[in-house]
């Protein structure tokens, strides 16, 4: 009987070691499927999908795509992309994802999170999808300069984490199954490896956006002023209104507010020099001349182009000034370009509306950007503050810009800044810093009316 027992007692043990162990093994696995599993974003940490653009930033869509990771590499064509279904997505890796098939300032990029590679009618594009924190990590130092000040690096955060989580909001590239892209559209991402200074920025200041009853602003910003910021008005918004965080700010140590919209006024201040936050950047002051000579045609393709993204900007008329013309016949019917001249500035003194004269028509010509391609095309030196030049470029620095006919029929473009104008200048955000000025102070003085809120209870998105 004993022994019996003992055989009885010996089965119920190993019934309690085998469920004990299975219990293990649950575990183990449950881990294990945990580990697995996509991480969510959190609240105060959404993810953001960045479309990654070729190299050179040059297009979105790419025809090849190489990979590298976990010691595999990887090369998909369109073709191959569909046999595996809709899109092929690689998980994030430890020691990231390298994309072989792009290069930038830094070199081959290697990217934190997952990829998706997804095959549209124009090739192939390449998602990455990240936690917004990390991205900035990326962002921050390719847009300024690690070894700048750091309440400078902690405002310029609070705008690219602001910026991003607008776009995120108002979702412009759906269709493309992103976010945001990597460009100087947006915001520029992955060019340089995360830096020190611009990682503790962004963490010192994790969470913070810009907003304005409640809801986040656009918070622009650009590289240097030339003494002044703008508004809104110099992209000929429907409603101004709605930027009214987007001031005009003085940069200049004296603080004077002068209105430059008047052609003498602006052209007295753009030519002398001044005392402020960035006038130490070789930006602050440039001039140019511009020859309209043999440039009709090339125009005329830019403005063709302008227009048929937004007409309002791009207006034709006859030689009256006030009939409009049918644009379809403009480039025929206009002949060559005979002169230019500013319309109208903003206060600010950048130029809202450039007329170009035809032979039989007049061109007005609106926003900052329209007007920075135009007068840029006709330009091939820009002679900086500093005395150093550059030569076959696209676009003028800025549309802060004289417009002065000269004896021999060439222009002379006595202007001031580098980009749009409108939020921080990055430039002078330094200068305010090395001031003493910290990063609230600094945002508070481009932005008019905002609070600085973290984004908290804010929806999040699935992830990873």
């Amino acid at each position: 009987m004993k022994r019996v027992g003992f055989f009885c007692f010996e089965e119920k043990n190993n019934d309690c070691r085998r469920q004990r162990m299975m219990k293990v093994l649950i575990v183990i696995m449950m881990a294990g499927m945990w580990c697995m599993q996509p991480e969510k974003a959190s609240a105060a940490d959404p993810v953001i999908r960045v479309l990654l653009t070729t190299t050179d930033f040059n297009s979105r869509y790419h025809q090849e795509i190489t990979v590298s990771y976990d010691g595999k590499e990887i090369t998909y064509t369109a073709e191959e992309v569909k046999k595996q279904g809709d899109k092929v997505r690689i998980p994030a890796q430890k020691d990231g994802i390298r994309i072989l098939s792009i290069q930038r300032q830094s070199g081959t990029p290697v990217y934190d999170g997952s990829i998706e590679i997804i095959p549209k009618a124009e090739g192939l594009i390449i998602v990455n999808e990240l936690f917004l924190e990390k991205y900035l990590t990326r962002v921050v130092p390719s847009e300024m300069p690690a070894t700048y000040e750091k309440e400078a690096l902690k405002a310029q955060a609070v705008c690219a984490r602001t910026y991003a989580w607008k776009q995120i909001q108002e979702q412009r590239l759906h269709e493309l199954e992103a976010d945001v892209d990597d460009t100087v559209n947006f915001q520029v991402y992955g060019n340089m490896e995360p830096q020190k200074a611009a990682t503790e920025a962004v963490r010192e200041t994790e969470g913070q956006i810009l907003c304005q009853n409640g809801e986040a602003v656009e918070a622009y910003y650009f590289s240097t002023s030339m003494g002044y910021t703008d508004t809104a008005e110099i992209w000929n918004v429907d409603d101004p209104s709605s930027y009214g965080y987007l001031k005009k700010a003085c940069l200049n140590q004296a603080d004077a507010d002068i209105d430059l919209s008047d052609e003498t006024a602006f052209s007295k201040y753009i030519k002398s020099s001044a005392d402020g936050y960035d006038s130490d950047i070789r930006y602050y002051r440039w001039f140019a001349t511009a020859d309209l000579s043999d440039k009709t045609e090339t125009v005329n393709e830019i403005l063709a182009a302008r227009h048929s993204i937004s007409p309002k900007n791009v207006l034709y008329y006859e030689s009256d000034g006030t009939t409009e013309m049918d644009v379809a016949a403009a480039g025929e019917k206009m002949g060559a370009i005979t002169g230019m001249s500013v319309e109208a500035r903003s206060s600010s003194g950048s130029i809202l509306t450039l007329d170009l004269t035809y032979e039989c028509g007049i061109v007005k010509i609106k926003t900052e950007y329209n007007i920075r391609k135009i007068l840029g095309c006709m330009v091939k030196k820009i002679v900086y503050a500093d005395a150093t030049e550059s030569e076959n470029i696209t676009m003028l620095p800025s549309a802060f810009s004289t417009v002065e006919k000269q004896e021999d029929g060439t222009y002379l473009l006595s202007g001031g800044g580098y980009g749009h104008g409108l939020g921080m200048s990055q430039n002078g955000a330094n200068g305010m810093a090395k001031a003493g000025m910290g990063y609230q102070d600094i945002l508070n003085y481009f932005y008019q009316d905002i609070t600085v809120e973290t984004i908290g209870e804010m929806e999040g998105k699935e992830t990873l």
